[in-house]
């Protein structure tokens, strides 16, 4: 019976190693072993990028939407810089102010703003403003008091310059670069929207269907529309009745303010008043013109004598 059975090796008898080539000489394949993990690499900008960002944090370490709109096409214009992105601008913005505070905390001192802000090559800020140069807290301090008061007059002025022991010139140059920057900003945004929207005298045609006629010209707002007949454009030695051009140019005005004031138009009985009167006034005029009225010494020759001295 023992002889009829195969004998097989136990598993603790003998342990197979596989082979450590295969039959075409290669190590064996370990394609289920865990493959190192590769890091992926981070796009960095361009040296001039980081100059960019670090001209307007001297400026103004909080900047509006405008100004980072304005910082981010300015990098995609850059080379190797078209990857930014406007979240990754204001995270950048973030942390360098975050930075600032620490180290404000640790050190009791306001750190450089940027290797290249303060530096012995002094940028834009540091040509401008000398005096800044010697006292790097004086940005991050300006742009709080600015936050809090975006306009101020020559006496603040002059005691932020004190307080933050800096020439007043200075100060007073700096605040006019911030709002020289916010400027250029808003001009390059209002030029990108004329380029992308062009104004153009054609129009659209009127559907077959409409009744109403096509805009021919500008279209004056309805506010304006009741001042016009007031000023109409005649030239300026024509007569409205009793009064010149120049005098119903100055009625219009001041018609205009007193309806600004009481927002709202006359009532109808003030406008029947008013021509009432005006007509009383025609016919007023007629009568000296013809010497009804120069028994009382009212003379056709005194009023061309009035007229000609308005």
């Amino acid at each position: 019976m023992q002889g009829s059975f195969p004998f097989y090796p136990t598993a603790l008898s003998t342990v197979v190693s596989p082979p450590a080539h295969n039959s075409f000489g290669t190590p064996p394949s370990t394609s289920g072993a865990q493959q190192p993990h590769k890091r992926k690499e981070t796009r960095r900008l361009s040296p001039e990028g980081y100059k960019l960002i670090d001209e307007l944090y001297a400026i103004d370490t909080k900047p509006t939407l405008l100004q980072r709109r304005d910082l981010l096409q300015r990098l995609k214009a850059l080379p190797g810089c078209d990857h930014y992105t406007g979240s990754k601008l204001s995270r950048l913005f973030d942390s360098k102010r975050k930075r600032d505070a620490t180290r404000e905390k640790t050190q009791g001192e306001t750190p450089e703003l940027a290797s290249s802000t303060y530096s012995s090559s002094p940028n834009s800020v540091g040509i401008v403003c000398p005096s800044f140069r010697s006292r790097p807290d004086t940005i991050p301090k300006l742009a709080v008091l600015v936050s809090e008061n975006p306009f101020p007059n020559d006496i603040e002025v002059r005691i932020w310059a004190k307080r933050l022991k800096v020439k007043v010139d200075d100060v007073q140059t700096w605040l006019e670069l911030r709002t020289a920057t916010a400027i250029t900003s808003s001009s390059d945004r209002d030029r990108s929207s004329v380029a992308i929207f062009p104004t153009s005298k054609t129009q659209l045609p009127t559907p077959v269907q409409s009744c109403s006629p096509e805009l021919s010209k500008f279209q004056l707002p309805e506010d304006e529309k009741k001042y016009t007949i007031l000023a109409p454009e005649e030239p300026p030695d024509v007569r409205f009745g009793p009064f010149t051009k120049k005098q119903m140019q100055d009625l219009s005005r001041e018609m205009r303010k007193v309806s600004q004031a009481d927002e709202g138009l006359a009532s109808t009985e003030t406008v029947d008043k008013w021509l009432e009167y005006e007509a009383e006034m025609s016919s007023f005029r007629q009568k000296i013109e013809e010497g009804k009225y120069a028994l009382w010494g009212l003379k056709p020759h005194l009023l061309r004598q009035a007229e000609g001295t308005q």
